[in-house]
């Protein structure tokens, strides 16, 4: 990106790539639920932090977010991080 007004005439025209893109052993509801938060018309997109708590808590029941050092070691080198 070379000025601003390209990075603005991006945001506004070009669809991101989903998060799979990236990790592709990511979930598809993943890639679902955030391909919608930013979906370029604001019709299609989340009407509440509440709607995407919901989709998330239904995604990872909180009794089943616990990870092993194990689990979250092969996560980070998957993404570099």
């Amino acid at each position: 990106i070379r000025s601003l007004a390209e990075a603005i005439n991006l945001i506004e025209h070009v669809e991101p790539h989903p998060p799979s893109h990236f990790v592709p052993s990511l979930q598809k509801e993943i890639d679902r639920i955030v391909m919608k938060m930013l979906a370029k018309n604001p019709q299609e997109r989340y009407a509440s932090c509440g709607e995407v708590l919901k989709e998330l808590v239904q995604l990872f029941p909180p009794h089943k977010l616990v990870s092993t050092a194990e689990e979250i070691e092969a996560l980070r080198r998957e993404i570099k991080v």
